[in-house]
């Protein structure tokens, strides 16, 4: 129920606001992805650069001796913002008596989430690009040492040790769940939460 004074239903900074909420909330691959220069300002069509850390290694020292030093290198990867995700719609006269959560809940929502699988869909379609630090194969049921072989490689790709997710078909989910390894507590060691 809505008055008739009640005009936050067409306040465009509200639906912004409700609008990115929604939206990640249901990102899944979107919110895995490096985003440390999402707080940059630019324009659509501009390029931003993420950067990607140098390695460093330990080195001994005696008391006494001088430092090594190492150079201090970041790899800087352009990322266009070249993809426009949008859905839209119009609200009928009839409609425009509700109030804002009657028309989030009946528009903005499965908008939204509609946009939230599109950007997914189109940063999960970049895995062609690093076919070279594939494992596993194709067609083939998901084992043990696909997993294993998942983290080797991002061990040797220098990825963050910490919040590493793993996103499968449900197809390679189920034949994960079958593996005693990853469902058994007694196992697993950690309750279940890592197959969560």
């Amino acid at each position: 129920f809505t008055m008739a004074n009640d005009l936050s239903a067409f306040i465009p900074e509200v639906w912004a606001a409700e609008s990115l909420m929604i939206l990640n909330q249901n990102l899944v691959a979107g919110n895995l992805v490096y985003r440390d220069f999402s707080n940059e300002i630019a324009a659509a069509g501009d390029v931003v650069n993420a950067v990607r850390p140098s390695k460093f290694y330990g080195t001994r020292k005696n008391d006494g001796d001088n430092v090594t030093t190492q150079n201090a290198t970041a790899t800087k990867v352009p990322v266009p913002l070249d993809q426009y995700q949008h859905v839209s719609f119009v609200i009928h006269d009839g409609d425009e008596s509700k109030g804002l959560g009657s028309l989030v809940n009946t528009y903005l929502a499965p908008a939204v989430q509609g946009v939230a699988q599109a950007i997914d869909e189109a940063i999960l379609g970049e895995r062609y690009n690093f076919f070279t630090n594939s494992v596993g194969k194709l067609g083939t049921t998901a084992t043990v040492s696909t997993v294993v072989g998942a983290n080797t490689k991002l061990n040797e790709q220098l990825a963050p040790m910490t919040d590493r997710y793993m996103i499968v078909s449900p197809a390679v989910a189920g034949a994960l769940q079958e593996i005693s390894t990853f469902h058994e507590a007694q196992k697993v060691g950690d309750a279940g939460t890592a197959l969560a």
